[in-house]
């Protein structure tokens, strides 16, 4: 074969190759980047299962009074370490089932996740590295409520505690 139809191969496949990782970079970035904390005011509106959250000049405050509003399984915020979580979407996934949660929706559960429900036993370092990806804000923290909007990557839940081999 001549060489530079060789080279000619060589630099395609390359190319293809470099365009390929870039792809799955990009969409690996986009499905597993959890909602960042936000700060900003803006004149959006958000909504959560189709309810219209009233906010402040596009603003939702993040306080105790908000978060005792979404105190049920189709809404359930909680906070852990002064963290706002929404974490519904994890609700099925919860290796101890949902109602181990769900029965401190719309509050502090620190103290519960700290000891495993009063069990005495930290949760597992997978288990508090999930919290972020749940993570919308930090109790008394204005925030853009657009971020309501952001969907969660649950494909990494799927038996998130067989596959960790942990008892999260």
């Amino acid at each position: 074969m001549d060489v530079k139809k060789e080279l000619g191969i060589g630099l395609i496949m390359t190319l293809f190759v470099i365009g390929l990782m870039i792809f799955y970079i990009f969409r690996f970035n986009q499905l597993t980047s959890a909602p960042k904390l936000i700060n900003f005011q803006t004149n959006q509106t958000a909504t959560v299962g189709g309810t219209v959250i009233p906010s402040t000049n596009g603003v939702l405050n993040l306080t105790a009074a908000e978060l005792n509003k979404h105190n049920t399984p189709a809404d359930c915020w909680i906070v852990i370490n002064d963290k706002v979580l929404r974490i519904t979407p994890y609700l099925n996934f919860h290796p101890g089932g949902a109602s181990v949660i769900t029965q401190y929706c719309g509050q502090d559960a620190t103290a519960a996740f700290d000891t495993k429900g009063g069990l005495g036993r930290p949760h597992s370092s997978y288990a508090v590295s999930l919290l972020e990806q749940f993570t919308i804000g930090l109790l008394g923290q204005k925030i853009n409520p657009a971020v309501l909007n952001q969907p969660v990557n649950t494909t990494n839940l799927i038996n998130s505690g067989v596959n960790n081999g942990e008892d999260d």
